[in-house]
């Protein structure tokens, strides 16, 4: 989880941590590519959109040119949304859709 505000990555941890989920937390976006690059099993990313130095969209487009985390899910979080927001959030390739065949 990469989120500047240690309140959000408490409270997700304390919700997530109650269905067995490790949450790794990250202060910004350059902290998020360390704890990707580290070799750590990572999932899926909750990515916050508004950091100071690497914003969400910018560290999810680094993610995206990454082979290893081109399709990795990633869920953009914001407590501010405005108009253009959601455009911005799909060019950053945070939003995909993913099948799986039964």
């Amino acid at each position: 989880m990469a989120d500047d505000d240690v309140r959000n990555i408490f409270s997700m941890t304390k919700a997530l941590e109650k269905f067995q989920v490790q949450v790794i937390p990250a202060m910004d976006g350059k902290e998020a590519l360390e704890v990707l690059n580290s070799g750590e099993a990572i999932d899926i990313v909750l990515m916050d959109m508004m950091m100071p130095e690497m914003d969400g969209y910018e560290t999810i487009k680094n993610i995206r040119q990454t082979p290893p985390f081109a399709t990795l899910p990633i869920i953009a979080v914001t407590a501010k949304s405005m108009i253009g927001d959601r455009e911005k959030m799909y060019t950053s390739g945070s939003f995909r859709l993913y099948f799986k065949t039964c």
